[in-house]
């Protein structure tokens, strides 16, 4: 409140009467508010002009202001080649400068920029158009040989000299195309030795390269992808995945364990799920399964067949023919159709439209595996598998699956007949492994009347293994927890298979069957067979040292280009064992993170591809550096549980246009990325194959000479020890014949010896005392 007080009157000089001037005070009292800096808040924030203000003219051709625009369609497979997808990151430095300060490191900033234009004028030449005509004339040129008279002499000494042209000329071109062809002469050498001096560890050309993700909200997320495979051909675009439930990983503690009891008694449905890179919303098929699918494998053949291996033990088979018959159809419906899916998906709107496919067929529970079926093994090479275990050529007379034609639902007049591969071998946790055949109704014709017998014709026969192999290991101390196999081709021995164990342990298996006559009786038929297929078991050393993983095997297979070296992953490491050698010859140190999946590069022979549990894939080149990996790529926020590189085709496989640059890369949130390999993983170096096999060599004598010298100094230990024992005991026995020694000759004996001796002291000391 403001107080008024009026200070002087004054009359004005000249003025009318009444006319007075006066003075006013105002009083303001002092308000209780005090700034506490806002005010500079205020004064700081507010905008000043430093420079005068630019003026930006923007100007357009009046030929443009009434210009139509085509609407542009892009199709899913466009928009996700013009998008970029940048994956999430944890920032070291940002929390530590956190966890120093208490806060996060956090600045608010703002820039304007305007970029500088400039005026120029640039004259460039122009020519004028004229109009020109040229005309052409056709000329007839007779190809036939004219032959001129023989009475013509100069017609004869050409011809001669031709002759004799040709005959000096032509073994030297003829010589010049065979070397031609046989080594590359238009070759640039120096652009060879250029690409040698690339190394994996380069960012600009070591990229990966990422082609394509792969999830659908209903059917993959948040599941495990437990396997995957690629649809046989080398311009194949198609992967089957299958996906169970995710519990936690190994990494979670017992909380995934857990989880499996409480569904103990439950049944889990799983999918098996098809992709095609040309759609890659929308899976292209879905596989109905009886049970949770572990592992899954297209027939190399017929690649309308998949085969898959449940938890329960079951086999299954899925028939995708009938399903590709109907998209043949479907494509000639073209546009039209491709707008009833689009309508069909806005109106279902979670993929309900894609096609589901039952399984065709399933093994009998009661004569599958006890146990989780994890690897699955196709027998290659034009071979089968009797039912004594003999390997023979497919369609020979006296092959057993030859005989029987009739499958799935075949009748003798119309038979469903396998042309290609029939036969596949599976690898359980229960200690077996299993041969089976397509044609369920080739068994032993005992079996067959026994399961007739029973009340079921010849339609209704379930499927059961032709043969059983029992894996126990060599000592007998316990069976084979069988989790990954490898299956050798005809090439190097078809009875050879490689596995690895829930235990980390490296198992060689030849299971060729007894060379007895009377062994194709009973070979394979019960459980209790006498055979050992197992011929080394590499885990445990005699003095208990453990060679093999501190873990479960994650993978195992087999060199592309040298055949006695496999790679195994687990644990925190990899190892490369060669066949016969109980030790592995190379053991990478151990890295931050568990690895869970592996696999060698198929086209670079020093190549190592590792998966590890952050969601990272570690690149290591054995020739560059062996302690470290060269290259790290991120590809998800969770483990990698399995990749697979696309196969090439056969008869092509070592041709430069057949090198293999798509990675399949499965994650345990339902994601199935697809990344093509930069060009200095793919293209081999010069001398790589050699190289390797020669550091291969030198790492397989050191194991050698290792284990000489471990021999040898334990048996130097050995002889030491036997020696210490041997003195010990000489010196023992000197001792005591010292004492016996000592005890006659001791001239103290007699205890009455010091007495005498005092008595004689005493008196002497008398004697002396008189003397004095």
């Amino acid at each position: 409140k403001a107080t008024v007080s009026v200070l002087n009157w004054q009359r004005c000089a000249g003025e009318g009467r009444g006319h007075w001037t006066y003075t006013m005070a105002f009083t303001v009292p002092l308000s209780n508010f005090r700034p506490y800096g806002a005010d500079r808040e205020i004064v700081d924030e507010q905008v000043r002009e430093a420079r005068p203000l630019f003026k930006v003219h923007y100007s357009r051709p009046r030929q443009h202001f009434i210009e139509r625009h085509n609407e542009a369609r892009m199709s899913t497979t466009d928009a996700m080649e013009h998008t970029i997808d940048y994956r999430y990151f944890q920032n070291m430095l940002y929390e530590r400068l956190g966890a120093q300060t208490g806060v996060g490191v956090e600045h608010e900033l703002a820039v304007q920029a305007v970029c500088a234009s400039e005026e120029k004028k640039v004259q460039t030449p122009w020519f004028r158009k004229v109009n020109t005509a040229v005309q052409v004339k056709t000329q007839v040129v007779d190809a036939r040989v004219k032959r001129e008279d023989g009475d013509n002499d100069e017609a004869k000494r050409v011809a001669e000299g031709i002759n004799r042209f040709m005959a000096g000329v032509f073994p030297k071109v003829y010589h010049n195309i065979i070397c031609n062809d046989t080594l590359q002469l238009f070759r640039d050498d120096y652009s060879q030795l250029m690409d040698d001096d690339n190394f994996l560890g380069n960012k600009e050309d070591a990229v990966f390269t990422d082609v394509g993700n792969f999830q659908h909200h209903k059917y993959t997320k948040n599941r495990t992808v437990t396997s995957m495979d690629w649809k046989p051909g080398a311009s194949s675009k198609v992967i089957c995945i299958s996906v169970g439930e995710s519990f936690g990983g190994e990494t979670d503690g017992t909380s995934g364990y857990m989880k499996r009891l409480a569904l103990n008694r439950k049944v889990l449905s799983s999918l098996v799920v098809i992709w095609d890179f040309q759609d890659p919303i929308h899976p292209r098929w879905v596989l109905e399964s009886p049970q949770e699918v572990n592992v899954v494998k297209f027939n190399p053949t017929n690649d309308n067949i998949i085969v898959g291996g449940c938890t329960n033990g079951q086999v299954v088979v899925w028939d995708l023919s009938k399903q590709m018959q109907k998209d043949r159809k479907g494509k000639k419906g073209g546009r039209d159709r491709d707008k009833d899916k689009d309508k069909d998906e806005a109106e279902a709107g979670d993929g309900g439209n894609t096609p589901k496919i039952m399984w065709k067929e399933q093994s009998k529970i009661e004569t599958s595996h006890k146990r989780a079926v994890h690897d699955i093994a196709w027998i290659t090479g034009n071979q089968e598998c009797n039912f004594d275990g003999k390997l023979v050529p497919s369609g020979q007379p006296g092959s057993e699956s030859n005989k029987m034609k009739r499958c799935w639902g075949g009748t003798e007049s119309n038979p469903y007949v396998f042309e290609g591969v029939r036969q596949f071998i599976t690898l359980s946790s229960d200690g077996n492994m299993f041969v089976w055949d397509l044609n369920k109704e080739n068994m032993r014709k005992d079996k067959q009347r026994k399961l007739v017998g029973q009340g079921k014709t010849e339609h209704e026969i379930p499927w059961i293994p032709l043969i059983k192999l029992p894996l126990t290991k060599p000592d007998g101390s316990g069976d084979i927890i069988g989790l990954r196999l490898f299956l050798e081709d005809k090439s190097v021995d078809p009875y050879l298979a490689c596995a690895v164990t829930e235990e980390g342990e490296f198992v060689n298996i030849n299971w060729a069957p007894p060379e007895s006559n009377n062994s194709s009786s009973n070979y394979g038929a019960e459980e209790t067979q006498r055979m050992q297929p197992v011929k080394m078991c590499a885990g445990f050393l005699p003095d208990g040292r453990r060679v093999g993983h501190h873990g479960a095997g994650r993978c195992v297979q087999r060199h592309p280009q040298l055949q006695d070296y496999y790679l195994t992953a687990g644990d925190w490491c990899f190892k490369i064992w060669k066949v016969g050698h109980p030790i592995p010859i190379v053991c990478s140190p151990y890295i931050d993170t568990e690895v869970t999946a592996g696999c060698w590069s198929p086209t670079r022979a020093s190549v190592v591809l590792l998966g590890t549990a952050n969601g990272k894939i570690q690149v290591w080149d054995l020739l560059d550096r062996s302690h470290e990996p060269v290259l790290t790529q991120s590809v998800s926020q969770d483990a990698v549980t399995c990749m697979q590189f696309k196969p090439a085709s056969e008869g092509k496989k070592h041709q430069a246009s057949e090198r293999t640059e798509a990675l399949a890369v499965g994650t345990r949130i339902g994601f199935l990325h697809v990344f093509r390999l930069p060009k200095v993983m793919v293209k081999p170096k010069s001398n790589e194959k050699a190289d390797m096999e020669r550091y291969l060599e030198r790492e397989v004598s050191r194991v050698k000479y290792y284990d000489m010298r471990w021999e040898k100094r334990a048996k130097e230990l050995e002889a030491k020890n036997a020696q210490m024992q041997q003195d010990a005991a000489l010196n023992q026995t000197a001792k005591k014949e010292g004492e016996e020694d000592d005890e006659e000759t001791n001239p103290y004996e007699d205890p009455n010896l010091i007495e005498i001796a005092l008595e004689e002291f005493k008196a002497r000391l008398m004697d002396g005392e008189e003397e004095d």
